[in-house]
């Protein structure tokens, strides 16, 4: 049952990660990357010379040293945003930017927000509505169960501010509802 259980959850926030292949060598001008958290970027080191990636500012922090021809440097990236990299010894030709957004979860939407849940966004309690009680779990953008409970509410006071899915059994039904809910 529990192997079942876990099928079930797993595959309401399923994300294939992903890996983007590119080439880094003399003028990879303003290279463009956007993906989905969770996914990789793979870039392997073409034509002649010495060359690094280094993030120069954003929200991701990654250092690939230096390499030459063949040389191949992955980074996943998890957090959403933007993050702008160079090669140091050739900046002014060797630069771009890696664009991150959240994934798009794949959620049966027949029971998605079937019942209301509120306040939504939040900065504390959340509650759905009704006087069922429901199994209930939290998990971030990226599939981690992050906490769990029983009742019609949860408390989410001490999360970082994000977008979070709710999971909420109904026991005696055996029904399953989920809710996108905002922490600010």
């Amino acid at each position: 049952m529990k192997k079942i259980l876990l099928f079930i959850i797993f595959s309401f926030f399923a994300h294939t990660q992903t890996t983007h292949y590119f080439n880094w060598g003399y003028n990879t001008v303003n290279q463009q990357i956007e993906i989905e958290a969770g996914d990789t970027v793979e870039w392997l080191w073409v034509g002649s010379g010495s060359h690094n990636l280094i993030s120069t500012s954003g929200v991701e922090s990654f250092n690939s040293g230096y390499g030459s021809s063949g040389k191949i440097f992955t980074y996943t990236f998890n957090n959403i945003g933007s993050t702008s990299y160079i090669c140091t010894p050739h900046a002014g030709n060797m630069f771009g930017t890696v664009t991150v957004t959240s994934q798009t979860a794949s959620i049966d939407e027949e029971n998605f927000n079937k019942f209301r849940l509120y306040p939504n966004p939040t900065n504390s309690i959340v509650i759905i509505e009704g006087n069922k009680n429901y199994f209930l779990e939290v998990y971030d953008i990226l599939g981690n169960k992050i906490m769990s409970s029983f009742g019609n509410s949860i408390n989410m006071t001490h999360l970082s501010n994000s977008t979070y899915i709710i999971n909420a059994l109904d026991e005696e039904t055996n029904e399953r509802f989920l809710y996108k809910v905002i922490k600010k």
